[in-house]
């Protein structure tokens, strides 16, 4: 959902990550950052998005734990893409990616927001 231009405080602490806008449309490689956590398990040593959008991360909340990132396309410098956040008692599991319908139906991308979800949920992504 397009919230990030407009979001409180309270949404950015609750998502863990203030994200005011995405750069131009491109494939990009999203490489994971803590290779052993339930949700970026699956991803090996990383993947290619097909034509995407990456969104800029300009302020990560300490209680966000970032589990991959891509590198943004000009300057190259890393953008959180995928994370976690804990919200008082909340599991937020969280992404950038999926701007478009060629990313959604990538199995790796779908397998990632599965693992996702389950991890949200307090349910155990591995089985």
């Amino acid at each position: 959902m397009h919230c990030y231009r407009t979001g409180t405080d309270g949404w950015f602490r609750f998502c863990g990550m203030q994200s005011p806008g995405h750069g131009p449309r491109y494939a990009f490689a999203v490489e994971p950052l803590v290779a052993n956590h339930p949700i970026t398990r699956g991803l090996g040593k990383g993947w290619k998005t097909p034509k995407g959008e990456l969104y800029h991360s300009i302020k990560l909340f300490d209680t966000a734990t970032p589990l991959a990132h891509a590198k943004r396309r000009g300057d190259g410098k890393p953008q959180v893409c995928v994370w976690t956040n804990r919200y008082h008692d909340a599991r937020v599991f969280a992404t950038t990616i999926g701007h478009h319908n060629e990313t959604m139906v990538e199995p790796t991308y779908l397998d990632m927001l599965t693992r996702g979800l389950l991890w949200a949920c307090s349910r155990d992504p591995r089985k």
